[in-house]
């Protein structure tokens, strides 16, 4: 490992513990923001599409950032350009405690309890994450997104919980986005992918 190699990761190591909470998609502090932010973005889609050509076939190839507004990234499926936009599903008042200086790591402290989740909590929060997505989308005339992708590194927030929790989902009623979808971290010694969850349905 060269300098530049362990400088970059000590910052990647000083950005996941400065955030303290679902700290995969931290961005670093030490370069430009846009950078930070399309590098986090590039880096969740690619493994988006790692696990959509394991769990639904679907092969998208050579992503990269749009480095505009929206979508975020490019990508081609079957010869054909499409357009991803990342969403991180995150709770932000945990994010908000925690940069307050606010105690974490204890059972018993307010960041603790404030990340779990409940099956209600879920479904409001998704719905809302949704159109809160949509209403900026509808009023872009003639922007069109393929793939909708919310990433979420929520660690309370588990495959197993999540698949009976979208049981009977109710898409919601849109037509600016070609596909939905929610993709937790995955955890190597349980799943040999991130778990990706269609919202989109049929």
């Amino acid at each position: 490992m060269d300098d530049n190699e362990l400088s970059s990761l000590k910052a990647w190591a000083a950005a996941m513990d400065r955030r303290g909470h679902a700290s995969l998609y931290a961005r670093r502090s030490d370069i430009p923001q846009d950078v930070a932010k399309a590098i986090v973005e590039c880096d969740a889609a690619e493994e988006w599409a790692r696990s959509m050509r394991v769990t639904y076939g679907l092969d998208v190839t050579d992503i990269q950032s749009t480095g505009e507004n929206r979508p975020d990234c490019w990508g081609y499926v079957e010869g054909k350009k499409v357009g991803i936009e990342l969403k991180e599903f995150v709770k932000g008042e945990v994010l908000g405690s925690i940069s307050k200086g606010e105690a974490r790591g204890s059972h018993c402290d307010p960041a603790f309890s404030n990340a779990l989740w409940s099956e209600e909590e879920f479904r409001q929060r998704l719905q809302g994450a949704i159109r809160s997505a949509l209403s900026k989308y509808e009023g872009d005339s003639g922007l069109f997104i393929d793939y909708l992708v919310f990433h979420s590194d929520e660690p309370y927030l588990h495959a197993e919980d999540v698949r009976d929790w979208l049981k009977n989902w109710k898409p919601v009623q849109q037509s600016v986005i070609g596909r939905l979808y929610l993709m937790l971290r995955g955890h190597p010694a349980l799943t040999p992918r991130y778990p990706v969850f269609d919202l989109s349905g049929s």
